[in-house]
């Protein structure tokens, strides 16, 4: 073991690092010194030791969470707190029970693991449950569009439905939106871990700001399949839409794919022009509303998608705006 002497220069304290292992982390062949490898990582362990590491290395940072169960134990609020876990980035939970858990208890638990992508149980008795984050590798980029190309299939069947009007297909088509669930709740815990461990940003090259744009647009792709769900269940009550609402659902689906196609392209123009569209798509909504009645069920959820494209691209403006006004995102 090394001992170093803590100086002190105008109230602040520092120590020297060793030269060794200074260029073997923090100093190119060359003799650089990028000022991204010059950071380092600190962290101050439980019996206060302080962990040192290159900026290169990840630093683990588990976290824990221990939920006691009794038998006044308001079952979906713990559901409701295993979901909230998952989003913000809990790797390793613990469910005690002091009694046996209820069977049916234990069968909703597995069901809400179902759409949370990594979240697996681990171990599992009568009075005890665990579960753990058991996927190490963030892709947080091949999960967006994924995501927005689950939308688009979404929004083609739902199509097919308007155009079929198959009460089996629908109830499918229903259920399958916890696919698209599963997604944004896996983007959601990425861009939680992001925040918490800084590395992981510099890694995938995304700023905070950035990361709050991406969970905006995720919750706007979740609500726009939600309205395809809603038409789902119209056509499954039986309600059928008129060829004039068919007319424009193609608009309305060829507004999202102009939201997809611009997505990444970082050209603010296009998606100014997704803004002016929605206007126009839901001004035809509003004159067919008053031509037929029982047209306005639908009409209902074709705006509502209409507007959430609208929002997907005001934020993408938004981060497209950011970034020119920022320049390129570096590892600062």
């Amino acid at each position: 073991m090394e001992i170093k002497k803590v100086q002190e220069v105008k109230g602040s304290y520092y120590i020297y690092l060793p030269k060794a292992w200074c260029k073997k982390y923090i100093i190119l062949p060359d003799g650089s010194e990028p000022k991204e490898l010059r950071e380092v990582q600190l962290k101050q362990n439980e019996d206060d030791s302080i962990l040192i590491l290159p900026r290169t290395r990840h630093l683990s940072e588990r976290l824990d969470l221990s939920i006691q169960i009794n038998k006044d134990t308001n079952e979906e609020s713990c559901l409701n707190s295993l979901l909230a876990a998952y989003i913000v980035g809990v790797d390793y939970i613990v469910l005690d029970s002091a009694d046996k858990m209820s069977l049916d208890l234990r069968a909703r638990i597995a069901q809400l693991l179902k759409p949370l992508l990594g979240f697996e149980i681990i171990e599992e008795s009568s009075t005890k449950i665990v579960i753990q984050e058991v996927s190490t590798t963030i892709k947080l980029d091949d999960m967006i569009r994924q995501l927005l190309a689950k939308v688009e299939v979404h929004l083609n069947d739902i199509n097919d439905l308007m155009e079929n009007l198959n009460i089996h297909d629908a109830k499918i088509v229903r259920d399958k939106d916890d696919e698209i669930d599963k997604f944004r709740y896996s983007i959601e815990r990425q861009i939680h871990q992001i925040l918490r461990q800084p590395h992981l940003a510099r890694e995938m090259k995304i700023t905070q700001i950035e990361g709050l744009h991406i969970s905006q647009c995720t919750k706007y792709l979740e609500r726009i399949a939600d309205h395809g769900v809603g038409i789902a269940n119209l056509i499954i009550d039986a309600r059928n839409p008129s060829s004039d609402l068919l007319k424009i659902y193609k608009q309305v689906s060829d507004l999202y794919n102009q939201v997809k196609s611009n997505f990444y392209p970082e050209d603010v123009e296009a998606n100014y022009d997704i803004i002016g569209a929605h206007y126009e798509i839901i001004n035809k909504l509003d004159e067919l509303e008053l031509k037929n009645k029982g047209d306005q069920p639908f009409a209902i959820h074709l705006k509502r998608i209409c507007s959430y494209c609208s929002d997907i691209a005001e934020v993408r403006i938004n981060s497209f705006v950011y970034k020119d006004a920022h320049g390129p995102t570096t590892s600062s």
